[in-house]
């Protein structure tokens, strides 16, 4: 995902959307990709005292987005301090109204698209006018230990978009 977003052209493997951004990690999941919606608060809280103006959400949970929530308050925080939120729309198969933080109507939610333009059959679905599709199938970026592989997934596609808005915010500055 941070190669996705920023990867530095080094002329040995995948180059960033936006690779002279400069990222900040915040670690909320476990090895296995599991953990605490209140973690996931608490990493978004963090990137906001960081100074953070972009926040990619690679991650997400079945939950009913109408419900508060400290996930819900923190984005909502985040964005009352002027961050963007962008987050992976889930790779179920499933319409968003059923899972967090992409049902939130106050993120971008970004489905996977392939190199065709179509939209990847697991990739979740119901995006409304605030929502976008990115490529998200067979995405070559950095791995780990300094390796490149190939992955697909909404976490994939939503580090393109996260990319593109900071480009757009510093070419604001």
């Amino acid at each position: 995902v941070a190669g996705t977003i920023a990867a530095e052209d080094n002329s040995i493997g995948a180059i960033g959307v936006a690779p002279k951004a400069k990222l900040y990690g915040v670690k909320v999941l476990n090895q296995r990709g599991s953990g605490y919606l209140s973690d996931v608060a608490d990493g978004v809280t963090e990137c906001v005292r960081a100074g953070a103006k972009v926040i990619n959400m690679s991650l997400g949970a079945s939950g009913d987005p109408t419900l508060d929530s400290p996930m819900k308050t923190a984005i909502l925080n985040a964005q009352a301090a002027g961050v963007i939120v962008v987050v992976a729309a889930g790779n179920e198969g499933q319409d968003i109204k059923n899972t967090i933080p992409a049902g939130y109507p106050s993120v971008i939610a970004v489905a996977a698209i392939d190199n065709t333009d179509q939209f990847a059959s697991w990739s979740n679905f119901g995006l409304d006018s605030n929502d976008v599709s990115a490529p998200g199938v067979g995405i070559y970026s950095t791995w780990k230990g300094g390796q490149y592989n190939t992955i697909s997934g909404t976490s994939m596609a939503s580090p393109h978009v996260a990319g593109v808005v900071a480009l757009h915010l510093s070419a604001q500055s």
